[in-house]
């Protein structure tokens, strides 16, 4: 465990700067993977109009990135929910102790729950801890119907 690694939301200008080189393809594979609902340029859009924050777990000394986080706040009738609808990175296990720091990071922007999407395997990354699998997603392509498309 890197003792060193922190937490910091990106500036804009931040995010610009680092999102051809390490950013967008950090967050390239997790985008792929799902249900065609946008693309990394899509994400950075988002980002540039306010609407979504970038979120990265670092080691500033050493200036690496391990994670990158794309987040949204949602505000529901109940609840502010802090969304982690992408994340991409490598070596989970060097970096996911830093789950604590999401949290709290979290909590100081007014947000009651975190919630993300993933994979089977997140399952397994957050056992024993108090994460509840809500429900499954299930996603139903339209394109087959005559008069629906993708644009």
């Amino acid at each position: 465990m890197n003792e060193k690694m922190r937490l910091s939301p990106l500036p804009i200008e931040a995010v610009e700067k680092n999102w051809i080189s390490t950013l967008g393809p950090m967050l390239h594979p997790a985008v792929e993977k799902s249900p065609g609902w946008t693309n990394v340029s899509g994400l950075l859009d988002d980002v540039r109009n306010g609407d979504a924050k970038i979120v990265i777990i670092w080691d500033p000394e050493q200036g690496v990135v391990f994670a990158t986080l794309y987040c949204e706040m949602q505000q529901h009738q109940l609840k502010r929910v802090f969304q982690i609808s992408f994340c991409g990175g490598a070596e989970i296990t060097e970096w996911i102790h830093m789950y604590d720091a999401v949290r709290a990071y979290a909590a100081s922007l007014g947000c009651q729950q975190v919630s993300f999407y993933g994979r089977k395997g997140w399952e397994r990354i957050f056992k024993g801890r108090e994460t509840i699998r809500t429900f499954t997603d299930y996603v139903d392509d339209l394109s087959d119907i005559t008069g629906v498309s993708d644009e």
